[in-house]
């Protein structure tokens, strides 16, 4: 599965150590971020011009994790990260 999704650009091969300490990183991709540290409780959504901006809540953890989503990141960059 790993070596699928980085074929596939869902993960970049340098996000593979924060996923496996669980540890999110500005820079990684959305799919890494669920990897890294699961599904967010909730989600806001901006909608831009040519781009989104979404805020991964996670209420537990006190974490909120901002990204990116355009034509040349279509599944997201994070830009952002809240503790």
């Amino acid at each position: 599965m790993r070596s699928l999704l980085i074929n596939e650009d869902f993960i970049h091969n340098d996000e593979l150590e924060y996923i496996s300490k669980r540890n999110p990183k500005v820079g990684m991709t959305l799919c890494g971020i669920i990897a890294s540290i699961g599904k967010p409780d909730t989600s806001n959504t901006t909608e831009l011009a040519k781009s989104k901006d979404v805020q991964m809540i996670y209420r537990d953890r006190g974490i909120y994790v901002y990204l990116t989503i355009n034509s040349s990141n279509p599944f997201g960059i994070v830009k952002a990260i809240q503790h």
